[in-house]
């Protein structure tokens, strides 16, 4: 016997029962053996191992359970035999595979003998000699640079070995697990998981339970896979606002139970399972981790999936006695995963139906269909090319539709769903009901947005003809230097374009016309480019754009820009066109100097002009902005 798997067992036993006589003098024994495992002294530890395992098998059920754990440990341990010389036959017998194509490869001799040696090991079904030649045989494919060859040649197979049903052994029933333990065999027993450890369900303030993240995960034991099943079940986490129940893929796990919110475990099943799921189950219900759930009633489901199939039969029935009105949907046996919706309404109304059919039919663990419209005409040759496999129809329509198909010898099933005439009316009205609506709201926001354009339109008239006021007074009282101020400019651009000085020009306009080769050299050299092509200027014209005050240097000085016309015409091609820019600068008379000038071409100049106005702070004293 094994110390440490005796204390294991006493462990487990006896948090099983209890209640269990002397439990002092076993609690002792026990301690005296594992103060002896630390010693290492072989003759004391087998001496006090003898004396607490002789203690235990005077113990009413001691002697099954500890059988059931060697049982449960064997097959573990066979278990890792059994994949262990699973996975070094395979290799053996492809690395021989492998031989056979390449005996004259230098890695042959090391495989062959270490073949050798692993026969042996699979003869002997030692898992510490399996697992030893498993990476002996492993290092040696590495370090030839074999191993993808041998990986390709390796075929696995074989099934799984039956399970084996443990042995029935005495647990002590206590107030907490009285409803594991006691009722029909038959029924399974709802847990919930009131761990803090719980992935999503909860109480709320008012004791209600609900799954905070509307995701339940469920656990059953043993695995249930059939569809109605699963199909109550979700039915029933709805109640709880569960969107989405995900099931375990494996029956509940010993070492994974509070990873679940809710555990289905059949009580049969459960007093027959092996130790290590038995021991941790009630466990966690001692310790109030998981306690039984009364919000779900095994009795419900049972209810729930004998309706499908009753109300199965029942459609079956009424569509062929014409003794239902509304519309339906059965499955045909083979077909593309798509729903052929035989309607003659606006299809439309039937979308939420035609929804609901398709996640039915993927609850059934199928594809999940797409679907199309078509006639009956159109879905019975259909269904003969494959190309539907659910039907969705009125009771007439299934009524022909299924004669045709028993007719044509096709295996169908009626699926447990039937909307009724007066759901598809409704549905029709409720549509018709909301498109009027939102056409009544689209017209009314078309309205309002109609008056709210008029309002706009009427302010901004009102504010046009505000700043056209306002720009006229503005232009009356600083006309006189403004246009004062342009003529000076426009003496200086016309010097510097004609070439020639007016005999009105002013001392001050000359200046400017000196300066304005330096103040704007972008200008200047467009006009000896259009000299160069044959272009001549005969007339220069000027708009003011902008007058005002700026600041330069947090000094006010004045401020203008003028949009520039240059006339020119080219006697070699017989023409005449207009070149036109923005020219800007800062005066500043007490320096008697011009200060940060801007040139652009009119084609595009507010967005750059704007940058300038707003750079030096500028005060119009021209538009009203």
């Amino acid at each position: 016997i094994d110390a440490n798997e005796l204390l294991d067992d006493a462990n487990e036993f006896l948090r099983l029962n209890p209640n269990a006589p002397n439990i002092l003098d076993l609690a002792t024994s026990a301690s005296e053996l594992k103060a002896a495992v630390g010693d290492g002294k072989s003759d004391v530890l087998l001496d006090r191992t003898k004396a607490l395992h002789d203690a235990l098998s005077k113990l009413a059920g001691f002697n099954a359970f500890e059988a059931a754990k060697v049982a449960e440990r064997t097959k573990v341990e066979q278990e890792k035999v059994d994949v262990s010389a699973a996975l070094l036959s395979s290799t053996v017998s492809a690395v021989e595979r492998w031989i056979a194509q390449n005996l004259t490869h230098e890695a042959t001799a090391d495989l062959a003998a270490e073949l050798i040696k692993a026969k042996t090991a699979l003869s002997a079904l030692n898992l510490i000699e399996l697992d030893r030649y498993n990476s002996q045989i492993e290092r040696l494919l590495n370090s030839w640079s074999i191993k993808a060859d041998i990986a390709q040649i390796i075929s696995s197979g074989g099934t799984a070995p039956a399970k084996e049903k443990s042995p029935d052994y005495q647990i002590t029933q206590t107030v907490a697990n009285a409803f594991l333990l006691n009722g029909s065999n038959e029924e399974m027993v709802a847990l919930y998981n009131a761990s803090a450890n719980a992935p999503s369900l909860i109480r709320n303030l008012v004791g209600d339970f609900v799954f905070e993240s509307k995701v339940a995960s469920v656990c059953t034991f043993p695995v249930r896979n059939e569809p109605s099943f699963k199909r109550a079940v979700v039915t029933e986490m709805a109640k709880f606002e569960a969107k989405v129940t995900k099931f375990s893929v494996d029956a509940c796990n010993a070492d994974h139970i509070l990873e679940y919110d809710v555990l289905l475990i059949n009580r049969g099943e459960f007093l027959r399972a092996v130790p290590s799921i038995v021991t941790s189950v009630l466990k966690k219900v001692e310790e109030g981790e998981l306690r039984r759930f009364d919000n779900i009633r095994y009795s419900t489901l049972v209810a729930a999936q004998a309706y499908e199939d009753s109300n199965r039969l029942a459609i079956a029935q009424d569509v062929g006695t014409d003794a239902r009105n509304g519309y339906g949907a059965l499955v045909v046996a083979a077909g593309n995963p798509r729903i052929c919706a035989v309607a003659k309404e606006n299809i439309d109304v039937h979308l939420p139906m035609i929804e609901d059919v398709a996640n039915f039919v993927a609850s059934d663990g199928r594809q999940r269909p797409d679907w199309q419209q078509s006639t009956a005409d159109e879905t019975f040759r259909a269904i003969q090319r494959q190309e539907c496999s659910v039907l969705y129809a009125s009771q007439p329509d299934l009524k022909r539709l299924t004669k045709a198909l028993a007719l044509d010898g096709r295996k169908f099933e009626f699926l447990p769903l039937w909307y009724p005439a007066e759901l598809i009316s409704q549905t029709d009205k409720s549509l018709k009901e909301q498109d009027r609506n939102q056409k009544e709201a689209a017209e009314k926001r078309r309205l309002e947005a109609e008056e709210e354009r008029k309002i706009a339109d009427a302010k901004r008239l009102r504010q046009e003809a505000g700043a056209k006021t306002r720009e006229a007074e503005l232009q009356v009282k600083f006309g006189a230097e403004a246009r004062a101020l342009q003529l000076v400019l426009d003496e200086g651009i016309q010097s510097l374009v004609l070439k020639e000085k007016a005999r009105s020009t002013s001392e001050a306009g000359a200046q400017f016309g000196d300066a304005a080769t330096l103040l704007f050299p972008l200008f200047t050299s467009r006009q000896a480019e259009l000299a160069s092509d044959f272009w001549s200027p005969y007339t220069v014209a000027s708009e003011i754009v902008e007058y005002g005050i700026g600041k330069w240097k947090e000094r006010a000085i004045e401020a203008i820009a003028l949009k520039v016309t240059v006339k020119v015409e080219s006697s070699k091609r017989g023409e005449r066109r207009d070149e036109c820019f923005l020219l800007a600068t800062l005066i500043d008379a007490e320096f008697k100097t011009y200060r940060d000038p801007i040139e652009l071409t009119c084609e595009d100049y507010t967005a750059d002009l704007g940058t300038w106005i707003e750079g030096h702070n500028f005060e119009s004293r021209w538009k009203a902005n």
